[in-house]
């Protein structure tokens, strides 16, 4: 079952039709929102940082951020895209959204794999970027109560090999001091692959990522262009 999702769609969209949407003047005022990596000098000095090494600068915008965010994912929605050099676009920027973002890493033994828990976890969004150094996800979590607290971890597990021609990835939710609640809260989280980890470097599909969501384990295959179930398998 292919879940190729809008707001993924549109980052596709954007990274491949650059060029004609510059050309076109009635496609010049269309809204865009993407996936991006935030790179700042200053609160006021920023620009994004997309797939491929493609460089947005905002310009006019009057919005300021937080300078110690550089390097996180963020959500950018934006207007007026002009086109200045191979890879260079300048932009009016409407609005963003930082994305926690981590470092994927490599399991090597069981205690560590038990420090990052195997929480139920539903990642209702899945993005793998072009150049293969970002999985970035937008997941749902059992409501927990005001005193919780959850660590989301993205796992090389070297302990086993799910799938050949992919990288073989895990995500995992440790909760801390849970209690049952109703309901459920989503929120997006964005991940590194180093050079070991990244598909599109070491030539693979894309990545199969391992998920329990609580009645399933669920195998989901994720590629630069949409992420569907490969298999899964009821929880006894």
């Amino acid at each position: 079952m292919k879940k190729t999702l809008l707001l993924f769609a549109a980052v596709l969209l954007m990274l491949s039709t650059l060029a004609s949407c510059n050309n076109n003047d009635d496609d010049r005022d269309i809204r865009y929102y993407a996936f991006a990596t935030l790179r700042a000098n200053s609160a006021t000095d920023f620009y994004f940082e997309g797939d491929s090494g493609l460089v947005l600068r905002p310009t006019g915008n009057g919005i300021s951020i937080d300078p110690k965010e550089s390097g996180n994912r963020a959500i950018v929605y934006f207007r007026n895209l002009t086109q200045n050099g191979d890879k260079n676009y300048t932009f009016s920027l409407e609005g963003m959204r930082t994305i926690v973002t981590k470092n994927a890493i490599s399991v090597l033994k069981q205690a560590q794999l038990d420090s990052v828990g195997d929480d139920p976890i539903n990642p209702l969004m899945l993005h793998l970027s072009t150049d293969g150094k970002y999985l970035d996800c937008y997941i749902e979590t059992a409501n927990m109560g005001g005193n919780a607290e959850y660590m989301v971890s993205l796992i090389q597990n070297t302990l086993v090999n799910h799938e050949s021609g992919y990288v073989n990835l895990e995500l995992r939710l440790l909760r801390k001091n849970a209690e049952d609640n109703y309901g459920f809260v989503r929120d997006y989280v964005s991940f590194r692959l180093p050079d070991w980890l990244n598909p599109v470097d070491l030539k693979q599909n894309g990545v199969y990522l391992r998920v329990n969501t609580g009645d399933k384990i669920k195998y989901l295959k994720v590629t630069t262009k949409a992420w569907e179930v490969a298999s899964e398998k009821d929880i006894k």
